[in-house]
């Protein structure tokens, strides 16, 4: 498995959908889910799609092993369009061994969420192709804060009280607490985005990937309405 970084979607410096580095694996899911959600939320929200999506949040995001494959996965969803003003999601993904906590991952590795969204956030502003911007990128991984990532903090249900023990901090065992928590739900997935002038900071685990109503959520930010 290549733990590059790759890029899949639409950029203004191409005219149709571009791939770097993404596997086939992976695109036969997420391709198809983000296809339902940009058309499912275009039906929902009617006429004031675009000026929702075109002020959407970046979202980051990790999905446990069993939502796409036997891996896990992390990157971040923008806003995007092409060269002939077809909107769609851009994304910035890598693929991580299935023992990575995810949750830890998305806490631990702040850096590396920004990064990517700076890039991201560059091509678009500078009509980066997808060479550049997947070049921008490439050094990326080597960035990941590794702590955490695998089951260095251990979780044990006691009936009455639950006991985290090892770890680096204290982060990392609250990590560990939800690892423990969602395992019931193993195929979930976990979406993050920061305050903005029409939502607060946000979090969001859902069994699977999110559905298009949800979705709906993520661009308009109206979790609680």
């Amino acid at each position: 498995m290549s733990n590059q970084i790759g890029l899949f979607g639409k950029l203004p410096a191409h005219g149709d959908f571009v791939n770097r580095h993404v596997s086939s694996a992976f695109l036969s899911i997420w391709d198809e889910w983000l296809q339902c959600s940009v058309s499912g939320s275009k039906e929902l929200l009617g006429d004031s799609w675009l000026d929702i999506y075109l002020t959407s949040s970046i979202w980051r995001f990790a999905l446990r092993p069993g939502v796409i494959n036997e891996h896990a996965w992390a990157g971040i969803l923008i806003p995007s369009v092409d060269s002939v003003g077809r909107y769609f999601p851009l994304s910035l993904v890598q693929p991580f061994d299935a023992k990575t906590n995810v949750f830890a991952l998305m806490s631990n590795n702040q850096s590396w969420f920004e990064s990517l969204e700076a890039a991201a956030l560059a091509a678009l502003q500078n009509s980066l192709d997808a060479d550049q911007l997947s070049q921008m990128v490439s050094d990326e991984s080597a960035s990941l804060w590794q702590h955490g990532m695998t089951p260095a903090a251990q979780c044990r249900n006691l009936g009455n009280a639950m006991v985290m023990t090892g770890g680096h901090n204290e982060a990392e065992r609250y990590a560990a607490l939800l690892n423990s928590q969602f395992g019931h739900q193993a195929s979930c997935s976990i979406w993050s985005t920061g305050e903005t002038a029409n939502s607060p900071a946000t979090t969001v685990v859902v069994e699977g990937l999110p559905k298009p109503d949800q979705f709906v959520f993520m661009l308009d930010g109206r979790w609680n309405q």
